[in-house]
């Protein structure tokens, strides 16, 4: 099942249960998060965010371009704040507004970050730095792609995505494609 499916909408609207597709990295969120509003970046459906808004009690902000996935989430009923937008890697100025505009203090990207920096690798770190000097964001959660030895990808794993982002912050918890950053000093 993709991870946009209409089913994974109705089994959370029809009966309650979360995409266990999560499970890891709500988890990560769940015994590390020490700020307060959340924004899931390539939300897809919210269902992420979804949990994070009922089970930790933070308000999240959900970003990502697929405009069906977002209306087939408002149709069965998530509630965090959806906002249609494509994340530029040269261009960050709407993301940061978005940060700015909610207060955001924490992301949640799960197997995205190497999709939006693919042919702008370079523009990790300025994103990292940006993210410091202009927001309040102080913690990123990432679960990325699962390493292979073959892989042709120019972001390949969460550790390449990790270091994509600079040396700004400490990963407080790496594990099985996942990481938990915080800013040094905090």
């Amino acid at each position: 099942m993709r991870f946009n499916s209409i089913e994974r909408l109705e089994e959370w609207c029809v009966n309650g249960n979360y995409p266990s597709i999560h499970d890891r990295i709500f988890k990560m969120v769940e015994d590390n998060i020490r700020g307060g509003n959340v924004l899931d970046i390539c939300c897809s459906t919210g269902l992420l965010g979804q949990r994070i808004q009922d089970e930790l009690k933070k308000t999240v902000v959900g970003v990502d371009a697929d405009r069906k996935s977002l209306q087939n989430a408002r149709s069965y009923g998530v509630d965090v704040n959806l906002v249609e937008m494509k994340i530029d890697a040269t261009n960050f100025s709407p993301l940061i507004s978005v940060l700015i505009k909610n207060d955001i203090e924490v992301i949640v990207a799960r197997r995205c970050l190497s999709e939006i920096f693919f042919n702008h690798i370079d523009q990790g770190a300025v994103f990292a730095e940006r993210l410091l000097k202009e927001t309040n964001v102080r913690e990123i959660f990432i679960q990325g792609r699962r390493e292979q030895p073959n892989a042709t990808h120019p972001i390949p794993s969460c550790s390449a995505e990790v270091a994509l982002l600079g040396d700004l912050w400490v990963v407080e918890y790496g594990g099985f494609e996942m990481a938990y950053l915080r800013e040094k000093g905090k």
